[in-house]
């Protein structure tokens, strides 16, 4: 089936995802990507050979919001910004090393891996309040934000979602630490996705897709994802309502455990 066929189910999804991204600072790809799993049948290839595609993809389509939260943490810095720079060599380094290993397992792996982190994000969800209470995670702020940011990547996400289950008891410098470091999940991780070569087996069975990749990247999904969620940004307003923040977290919990519950059922 041809990708045209899929654009509005990634619209709507878009949407959706910039939301939760306006509201809850959750990567687009925690609603894009589960949302297109729960529509296997309408997608031209198997989950498991598009999943790659989808990751790079999204992670593409992040950028722009990891650059302008960059800006936006690096001005109203009060912290020490030379802890940035270590912390983003060494975020760089392994964005871009699980980028490449991303790129050469079997995708069935990748899958795999993919489900493990899905759960593992939906669970800390939800148990979150607890941990946030733990004095291990308390007295470790930075480095905990920080290292659990490349647990995103494999789902295609940037890491900022990972702060909606620590930092609320964190300071305010550990926060700025953490804003700052998305860019540096994701370019070295779009590297690592664009040098490779193109996905051959999905190309070979879709000649169509070809002009449409850049590496794993497909660019129309990624333009597509970033105008809707970033036209939904600018139109809904962040009321900070700290009742609705908790439903909407939970809400994508369960909407995360549901597919992971579908995918095994089926």
């Amino acid at each position: 089936m041809d990708l045209l066929w899929l654009l509005p189910l990634i619209l709507v999804l878009a949407v959706i995802a910039g939301v939760y991204q306006k509201l809850n600072k959750v990567s687009l790809s925690f609603i894009v990507i589960p949302g297109l799993i729960g529509f296997e049948s309408l997608l031209p290839a198997n989950v498991e050979d598009l999943l790659i595609i989808l990751i790079a993809s999204s992670l593409a389509a992040n950028l722009p919001f990891s650059v302008m939260s960059f800006v936006s943490a690096a001005r109203s810095f009060k912290g020490d910004f030379s802890l940035v720079s270590k912390y983003a060599t060494r975020i760089s380094l392994s964005s871009i090393l699980i980028a490449q290993i991303l790129g050469v397992i079997p995708s069935i792996y990748t899958y795999y891996l993919y489900s493990l982190f899905l759960a593992l994000f939906a669970s800390f969800l939800i148990i979150g309040p607890f941990l946030d209470r733990a004095d291990f995670f308390k007295s470790r702020a930075i480095d905990s934000l920080v290292y659990m940011s490349l647990f995103s990547l494999p789902l295609g996400g940037s890491g900022h979602e990972w702060g909606k289950v620590f930092y609320s008891k964190a300071d305010a410098k550990s926060v700025g630490y953490f804003s700052t470091l998305g860019v540096f999940v994701v370019f070295p991780a779009l590297l690592g996705f664009v040098f490779p070569t193109l996905p051959v087996s999905f190309v070979e069975s879709n000649p169509w897709t070809e002009s449409w990749m850049i590496g794993y990247i497909c660019w129309p999904i990624s333009v597509l994802v970033f105008a809707a969620a970033y036209a939904t940004n600018f139109l809904i307003k962040n009321t900070q309502n700290q009742t609705d923040q908790a439903w909407l977290k939970y809400i994508l919990a369960l909407f995360l455990l549901a597919v992971l519950f579908r995918s095994v059922m089926t």
